[in-house]
């Protein structure tokens, strides 16, 4: 059912980073400045799960607030993001479910018994980047942050590296996002383009909510009594074919 890319999957906690102390850049929403004007809690928008999580219209249902990187779909319909010549934060960004000015005209919402958030991602290129040093310590990542209308921080913020592990071939990750039940919120997915000498190019697919960590439907398996009324039918059979022989 899922992962049609990979053969790994991985499950991380709400609780995989604290968002709070680990770094400056997620204190706030980039778009804070202009929401503080701007704030609006919507009224009578209705919840639904993500759409186009599997990029097969393009990057139709996402918003595009990419600075300085880049946000296309490529020939396979997976999302790639890369950051762009230099360094940024949020240098390629995708939204969906608020519009980045806090409206959430179509917030998110986990349905039933969800409480996983699942996608597959990889490290689909590691160009050099001649506009940068290679002088810092930390690497180009993504970064994943789901927020809703009542206050200005993120929620849940899952980060590559920490987070959640991401190589060179596709793996699905599952990340708990159980909190946000009953909650409407947003979901953006962010590349952080910081000064490692590389310009980072990363695909990421299938994003949606999901009960389990299961990448496949259960496979049914015969119960004894199945195999034995099986077995009783094909002797049965064997023994008809005898006897019309004879």
């Amino acid at each position: 059912m899922y992962c049609p890319h990979g053969l790994e999957s991985t499950i991380f906690p709400a609780s995989a980073i604290d968002f709070d102390v680990f770094n400056w850049r997620w204190a706030v929403k980039p778009s804070v400045v202009v929401s503080l004007v701007l704030l609006v809690v919507s009224v009578g928008a209705k919840a639904a799960p993500i759409s186009n999580g599997d990029f097969s219209q393009g990057l139709s249902g996402w918003n595009d607030l990419s600075l300085g990187g880049l946000a296309n779909v490529g020939s396979e319909e997976a999302l790639v993001l890369g950051g762009g010549a230099g360094t940024g934060s949020y240098a390629a960004s995708v939204w969906q479910g608020d519009d980045g000015f806090f409206q959430f005209t179509n917030p998110l919402s986990l349905s039933g018994n969800e409480q996983y958030l699942a996608f597959d991602v990889l490290v689909a290129g590691l160009p050099d980047d001649p506009q940068e040093s290679g002088a810092s310590l930390f690497k180009d990542s993504i970064s994943l942050e789901l927020y809703d209308s009542l206050d200005f921080t993120y929620d849940l913020i899952f980060q590559s590296g920490s987070g959640f592990a991401v190589g060179n071939i596709w793996s699905t990750v599952f990340l708990d996002v159980s909190s946000l039940q009953g909650r409407e919120f947003a979901l953006t997915v962010n590349l952080f383009d910081e000064d490692d000498g590389f310009n980072t190019l990363f695909g990421l697919d299938n994003f949606e909510f999901t009960e389990t960590t299961s990448q496949d439907d259960p496979v049914p398996v015969p119960e004894p009594a199945s195999i034995g009324l099986f077995l009783v039918g094909l002797c049965a059979l064997l023994l008809r074919r005898r006897a019309a022989k004879s």
